[in-house]
């Protein structure tokens, strides 16, 4: 329901955005239709104006020269003058108005030598008058030439009054036309406007109205959920305590048994290697084999528990972050590799490495497990190459051991860093748990570790370490001083 009104208040403000602009526009265009056709009125009506205004001047002319034959009095030629002065601009004027008018234009045609002929008769006369002939002017304006040039040019002006009050006529209509039409448009604008605003107001009112009685429900529900959440909660932290203690209990009695098994392991260890001593060569071969397996899986058995141990310090001891050159750590898992590194001659490159805030000692076991698989499982007719390098992306560092090793499946990626999970024979020498106790640590610093691997293609383990402000500090720190140590140099 609330989606439906929603849909219909939008599509009422589209239509009141939409129609005014349509009334706008027809508004504007009703008011230009309007002022053209309150052009068109004024135009035939300075037409109208300017026949008057040709007709009045040759009268006036007609008249002055009439005064002045009767009387013979000069004044009434001022009359005369003025319209031979103004009788030509007023004819201009008129051509000008009326040139868009075909039957008009052919009139005024006509009109001109009407009205040059009756100017030239009326001068004539003056002429003779002037020069002392008065008679002989007289006899000229009773010969009827001016009177028909006269009546002639009337003619002509009436019919051209005539068409111009009929145009006048018509379009004083298609004006008060244009201005109904201008009138109801405006007023179909408002109350249509009027209407859409009502109908906005009607729908925005219910949408309120909705959408209070919407958000009281949320707020109840919200309370509820609220509640919800806190009794969860509550739960989940029971159970997170529960798990807490659990995994506490599991780690401590992980180390205190991996630690109280060393006691009689050893003791087992060295009783196995005095029979061995003292027997070896006196109870037969089957005894002497015998021996030497109790002594190998004492010896494992060692082994496997102090990598238990190593695991489970690496969950619960504290650790002693500082920033640290990671050159410093890659020498020191080096050094605790000498021996193997000569036994199998291998080649350990790196590239340069930056400065990190992490447990020194924790990281260095990392790199010499990391370094200890490379070396371990090469390749038996190849020279075990190793490369350490680092990357930054975004907030932390990507730090890669890549090798030349006989690799495996990727689809082992995962189970590799599961403890006592070998993807190889026993062959290799070994426990199974150096990554698991590696991904551990890394884990730890708030890093990851993942693998990449391809049997017989070699390996590329990966582990990321956070980019602390600290380290980028120290950073800065290195390059200021390596900046002053080249100018001191």
């Amino acid at each position: 329901m609330t989606q439906n009104l929603v849909k219909r208040t939008q599509l009422a403000f589209l239509w009141i955005a939409i129609i005014p602009m349509v009334l706008a526009t027809l508004a504007w265009w009703s008011s230009l239709k309007y002022r053209e056709r309150v052009g068109w009125v004024s135009h035939t009506q300075q037409v109208l104006s300017r026949i008057d205004r040709v007709l009045l001047t040759v009268t006036n002319a007609e008249t002055g020269q009439r005064g002045y034959l009767l009387t013979g009095d000069p004044s009434y030629l001022a009359p005369f003058a003025g319209a031979e002065a103004n009788i030509h601009d007023a004819l201009s004027e008129l051509r000008r108005l009326i040139g868009d008018n075909g039957a008009q234009d052919g009139r005024f045609r006509e009109l001109v030598p009407a009205v040059k002929s009756k100017m030239d008769e009326l001068r004539h006369t003056i002429e003779l008058a002037r020069a002392g002939r008065r008679e002989d002017a007289l006899n000229e304006v009773r010969t009827g030439r001016g009177q028909r040039d006269m009546q002639h040019i009337r003619t002509i002006t009436e019919a051209m009054i005539g068409d111009e009050q009929q145009l006048l006529h018509e379009r004083l209509n298609e004006q008060r036309q244009t201005e109904t039409q201008l009138a109801l448009s405006f007023g179909a604008g408002i109350f249509i406007t009027i209407a859409l605003l009502l109908w906005a107001q009607t729908l925005i009112g219910r949408y309120a109205r909705d959408r209070n009685r919407a958000e009281r429900e949320l707020a109840g529900l919200n309370a509820e959920l609220e509640q919800r959440v806190e009794a969860r909660t509550a739960e989940l932290r029971e159970a997170n305590e529960n798990l807490t203690r659990s995994n506490a209990d599991l780690e401590s009695f992980a180390y205190v048994a991996s630690h109280d098994l060393q006691e009689p392991l050893r003791m087992v260890t060295a009783y196995v290697d005095l029979l061995a001593r003292r027997y070896e060569g006196k109870l037969g071969s089957d005894a002497d084999d015998y021996i030497r397996f109790a002594v190998d899986g004492a010896r494992r058995m060692r082994a496997l528990i102090n990598d238990l141990l190593s695991y489970s310090r690496a969950g619960t001891q504290a650790l002693h972050m500082a920033p640290t050159d990671f050159e410093r750590v890659l020498s020191a898992a080096l050094n605790n590799l000498q021996v193997l590194l000569k036994e199998t001659g291998a080649v350990v490159l790196h590239d340069p490495l930056p400065v990190v805030t992490i447990d020194e000692n924790k990281l260095v076991l990392v790199l010499q497990n990391l370094l200890s698989n490379a070396i371990k499982f090469r390749k038996p007719d190849e020279t075990a190459r190793v490369h350490v390098g680092a990357t930054k992306t975004g907030q932390q560092w990507n730090f890669v051991v890549e090798d030349n090793g006989i690799g495996f499946d990727p689809q082992y990626a995962d189970r590799i860093f599961v403890i006592f999970q070998r993807l190889h024979s026993r062959d290799y020498p070994g426990t199974g748990l150096g990554l698991a106790i590696s991904k551990r640590i890394v884990e730890a610093h708030g890093g990851a570790m993942w693998v990449e691997s391809a049997e017989g293609k070699g390996s590329r383990f990966w582990f990321s370490l956070p980019a602390r402000q600290a380290e980028r500090a120290q950073a800065a720190a290195a390059r200021r001083q390596s900046a002053a140590s080249s100018v001191d140099q």
